[in-house]
């Protein structure tokens, strides 16, 4: 009796501090963070504007880079009017090699975003995807690059790190160091 009772407890334990660690990882991964990094974004209108204008985002594409509720799928797909636009800025760091390499390779501290605008006309956006150039060895096979999701105003983070998410959409794109510049008209 007192064996089972104590393999009891073990077991206890043991299961206690499995599903407190998965807790906890799902809390680093996506609970509503306050940005960590947020004097490095939050003045990102000031930074190079990639885009001259707001470009149409396909809406599979906008679902893609955010958790999309079952709502908003059923809609995308029943609402073919329903639009969103981006635009991408680049700071200081990174714009050399966004602007001027046809393959570029981003130095570490490279920052870029692009914020999701619910229309055209909007100087607000709903979302804002972040992509930042770490020190070699973060993250070799995805082009050391942080994924962040954050809120519009820049101030939560939904998701960051080695996002398996953005790492999928961007690995194609091995060639540019992990970045789409399809919006870039002058890439050389």
């Amino acid at each position: 009796m007192r064996k089972t009772y104590g393999y009891a407890l073990v077991l206890g334990a043991l299961a206690l501090s499995v599903v407190g660690g998965i807790a906890l990882r799902r809390v680093q991964d996506t609970k509503y963070l306050p940005l960590a990094e947020a004097n490095s974004i939050k003045d990102y209108k000031k930074w190079f504007r990639v885009t001259p204008k707001p470009l149409y985002l396909p809406i599979w594409t906008d679902m893609l880079c955010r958790r999309a509720s079952p709502e908003e799928v059923k809609e995308a797909e029943s609402n073919p009017h329903r639009r969103k636009f981006f635009n991408v800025y680049v700071n200081s760091v990174g714009k050399k090699a966004m602007l001027t390499a046809k393959n570029p390779v981003f130095p570490v501290g490279s920052i870029i975003i692009k914020e999701k605008l619910p229309d055209e006309k909007s100087d607000s956006p709903e979302l804002l995807t972040v992509m930042i150039k770490r020190q070699k060895g973060y993250d070799s096979a995805n082009g050391d690059w942080e994924y962040q999701v954050a809120d519009g105003a820049a101030t939560q983070i939904q998701g960051r790190g080695k996002l398996t998410n953005c790492q999928s959409c961007h690995a194609s794109q091995k060639a540019t160091d992990y970045v789409y510049r399809t919006y870039w008209a002058n890439k050389q």
